[in-house]
């Protein structure tokens, strides 16, 4: 719910708001107000959605209400040999009596070409994925679909695009500063500062901006609530990652344990007292 003159709602005591919304349509999952100044409403029923849905005023506030565009849908694969011939319209078609409203095929990179797959990602009118879908009277298995982590192309980093960046342009491979033609110089990557470009796979910041979508998708909340709660689970410590904190400590338990073998090797060999083999 979004106030048509810009800032109105955000006058609103909260006091207020939980009353109108109270004698509106009763008690709701949640409401909180966003910091655009929009109200994000999770009704319980669908009477409720369809009362708000009407509103043109909220406490003498003209208001525009629509459906949350990630809230009411979800998204999930499925993979299946009797729809490798089909078109996406085609599935999409046949598919809308079980909710299905966007349907695209997945992609695989074989040889440096793109080549199409028997898998889908399926959008469904539904807040909770279905466990199956009926093609052809046979049914297929739904997985929840875990979208990549965005990576901004122009600052490299994780959590924005570059439509939205304010941060400076670097470059992909060595993360200096953005430079024309083919990079030349040493890999090094701008998040976790080890020797790779900043798409590698094997980024252990990539890993985590992984588990960060797992989070954001399965309890279906933004990505900056996917995020805290991921740092509540996994501390950051002196700045540094979760990820890097914990390779430092197996690092540093390797070298522990190597020097113990070689003090202990050192002491038999010396035939020191044992209270000295450590």
């Amino acid at each position: 719910m979004s106030s048509i003159e810009e800032g109105a709602l955000k006058k609103l005591s909260p006091f207020v708001i939980a009353k109108v919304i109270q004698g509106l349509v009763g008690d709701v999952k949640t409401a909180k107000r966003l910091r655009s100044g929009s109200l994000l409403i999770q009704v319980n029923n669908s009477r409720q959605a369809k009362r708000l849905l009407e509103l043109k005023e909220f406490f003498q506030v003209p208001v525009n209400v629509d459906p949350h565009r990630s809230l009411n849908t979800c998204d999930g694969v499925v993979t299946s040999w009797d729809l490798s011939d089909c078109t996406e319209e085609e599935i999409k078609e046949g598919l809308k009596d079980q909710n299905v409203i966007s349907v695209r095929r997945l992609k695989t990179k074989r040889s440096g070409t793109l080549k199409d797959t028997n898998s889908f990602v399926l959008t469904f009118a539904l807040p909770k994925l279905p466990s199956s879908i009926y093609v052809c009277y046979s049914a297929n298995q739904v997985r929840p679909y875990i979208p990549k982590p965005i990576r901004c192309f122009r600052c490299q980093r994780y959590g924005h695009t570059s439509g939205n960046c304010k941060g400076e342009e670097l470059c992909g491979r060595c993360s200096l500063k953005k430079h024309e033609g083919d990079c030349s110089e040493k890999e090094k990557c701008v998040n976790c500062h080890r020797e790779h470009p900043a798409w590698s796979a094997s980024c252990p910041i990539f890993v985590e901006e992984k588990k960060i979508q797992e989070i954001k998708t399965s309890k279906k909340i933004t990505y900056g609530e996917a995020k805290k709660e991921f740092r509540a689970l996994h501390p950051v410590f002196s700045g540094k990652s979760y990820s890097q904190v914990t390779a430092k400590k197996y690092v540093d338990a390797a070298v522990h344990r190597h020097t113990r073998l070689l003090y202990a090797r050192h002491a038999k060999a010396c035939s020191c007292p044992p209270s000295l083999r450590t």
